[in-house]
């Protein structure tokens, strides 16, 4: 089902999720807008079946919370442009059906072989339906939209955590998508991620895998970031790379204790 370096992707996260989620918790991931629009959008979602949001007078507001939190989750800046409010509401519009029909499934406890096709098949078509951003770009905006949508069945993904997760480049495409939901498919059914869930940022036991992705991420990138951080500041002509070593490890071990590393 998934290639070799996936499946050793899968196993790590299997293996030392326990220690990821305790370390993001202790850091203090951001609490801005952010966090509280997506708490929002979880309770909205939690409250109310998917069809009662999508086929009522509710769908403009909670189409426009989706709207608003992917804005606040970055998207909305950059090279990422999101389109017009009515434009991005007509897409959701026109892929309500397939979304009502994955509403029926859970990632936990999905065994089904049928299931899991049809599940495949379904995704597929709405990735490709998917159009909310005015750039090509597709599977940080629809995994993000698909989350808010499912979030008992798609992981949100993004290119500086997931992809380089998975596989150590930012380039996206539907199959990677696809793959990436396969993999959590497989770590959802090996590992219990239930007594991980909270009323903060482990809203949903896919946010938890992400929350241990974006962790893993930190955790192996945040030394390369400090030094390139502070290199400018000890950058003086005639320094030997011990010296240069030093500082940087001492500047390091302080903002280490700034952040609960």
């Amino acid at each position: 089902m998934l290639n070799e370096k996936l499946e050793k992707k899968v196993d790590f996260l299997v293996n030392h999720i326990h220690d990821l989620i305790k370390k993001f918790n202790i850091w203090g991931y951001r609490k801005d807008a952010d966090f509280y629009f997506y708490k929002l959008l979880m309770s909205e979602r939690k409250q109310n079946p998917i069809e009662n949001l999508l086929n009522t007078e509710k769908f403009e507001s909670f189409i426009g919370l989706i709207y608003i939190t992917l804005i606040s989750w970055n998207m909305n800046q950059r090279r990422a442009i999101i389109r017009p409010f009515n434009e991005f509401s007509s897409n959701i519009q026109s892929i309500k059906e397939h979304i009502i029909d994955l509403s029926e499934f859970q990632l936990t406890g999905l065994s089904s072989a049928h299931d899991l096709k049809f599940i495949l098949d379904k995704l597929k078509r709405v990735y490709k339906k998917l159009d909310l951003m005015v750039s090509t770009a597709k599977l940080v905006s629809n995994a993000k939209a698909l989350h808010f949508l499912l979030p008992d069945l798609i992981i949100p993904m993004d290119r500086e955590n997931t992809l380089m997760y998975f596989y150590n480049n930012q380039n996206e495409s539907i199959n990677k998508f696809l793959q990436i939901f396969k993999c959590s498919y497989e770590i959802v059914n090996r590992i219990e991620l239930n007594k991980y869930l909270d009323h903060e940022w482990n809203q949903t036991i896919l946010k938890i895998i992400d929350n241990a992705i974006i962790y893993y991420i930190r955790e192996k990138f945040y030394k390369e970031k400090l030094l390139s951080k502070y290199w400018k500041f000890i950058k003086i002509k005639g320094i030997t790379e011990k010296l240069m070593k030093h500082f940087i490890n001492k500047v390091i071990k302080e903002d280490q204790k700034h952040f609960h590393y």
